[in-house]
């Protein structure tokens, strides 16, 4: 509390009608309309991967599939906030496999897509024309030149 002429200056609590009118209003401001889904892809290449260190604790087959359902599912629970809900659309292809092919069967852009495959399949779906507007986000390969020259 300040020090004002003649004493202290008190914050005033809304009072009678005025008070129970401005609860009432903000209880009824309108809920935010429920937008569409937002749809994020998870697009992985199977590879042979080297043996851990520690080979006690194998690595699941599905291991970044489970961690990209996990992520939606704690986007799904905070976006109830602000009304966003996310869906996941998920495509696995073997080491053989067109990726791109894989890539142009998820649908239209602007798009985010969550890539687990080498450097060299996220630069050649960055190059693709269809790719414009696509949100990339690399999960699986470790190259610093992603994020520098080749950024």
């Amino acid at each position: 509390m300040g020090k004002r002429r003649g004493g202290p200056v008190r914050a005033r609590k809304p009072r009678g009608r005025a008070g129970s009118v401005g609860r009432l209003r903000l209880g009824l401001l309108p809920v935010a309309a429920q937008a569409e889904p937002l749809a994020i892809h998870y697009l992985e290449r199977r590879i042979e991967r080297p043996t851990p260190l520690n080979n006690e604790d194998p690595i699941p087959n599905d291991e970044g599939l489970k961690g990209a359902e996990l992520g939606l599912k704690y986007s799904n629970a905070t976006g109830r906030f602000v009304s966003l809900t996310f869906t996941l659309g998920s495509r696995v292809v073997g080491p053989d496999e067109d990726l791109r092919a894989a890539f142009r069967a998820l649908g239209e852009t602007p798009r985010f897509v969550v890539l687990n495959v080498p450097a060299e399949d996220v630069l050649a779906l960055a190059d693709m024309p269809e790719a414009k507007g696509t949100v990339f986000l690399n999960v699986g390969a470790p190259d610093s030149r992603l994020r520098e020259a080749d950024c």
